[in-house]
């Protein structure tokens, strides 16, 4: 929820109260969908080591109140927004700082090329042009917008 809420705060998003069941996390006031999975190495328990990160999810089955679950699971939203708090032990975190969150940002085009329901951070980092900080995250998701499939 947390990084839900600091994506629609860097999109100018955030007084658009989440509808649960909706089928992506953020709407940006030019419409466009965002859908946000996010992740961190540390945990709230105690670790041997920082977590591997993996963004699940990605796809899914919409939902309405009169038709209930869609039949088959779909690629959502017009944009993927993958966050990382980049703290790797428990003395640094800091998930309230915005320095130790890192994004990367796909159009649906591509995460749904993948066919996949999950990915790892490293295949993120394959298909995005590079990581962006919460102060280019609003220009990274307009260049998303334009360069995939609007819904």
């Amino acid at each position: 929820m947390l990084a839900e809420f600091l994506v629609a705060q860097a999109l100018g998003a955030a007084s658009r109260p989440r509808i649960e069941w909706d089928a992506y996390d953020v709407v940006t006031p030019d419409g466009v969908l965002v859908e946000v999975k996010s992740s961190a190495y540390v945990q709230a328990w105690t670790q041997a080591r920082p977590s591997a990160i993996r963004f699940g999810g990605l796809n899914g089955r919409t939902w309405n109140e009169t038709a209930g679950y869609a039949d088959s699971a779909t690629y959502n939203a017009d944009v993927y927004v993958f966050a990382l708090v980049t703290a790797r032990d428990h003395a640094s975190y800091d998930p309230l700082d915005l320095r130790q969150w890192t994004y990367w940002v796909l159009p649906r085009r591509i995460v749904e090329a993948t066919g996949q329901r999950s990915m790892a951070l490293s295949r993120v980092e394959e298909l995005a042009v590079a990581p962006v900080s919460h102060g280019g995250l609003a220009e990274a998701v307009r260049v998303a917008a334009e360069a995939g499939e609007r819904l």
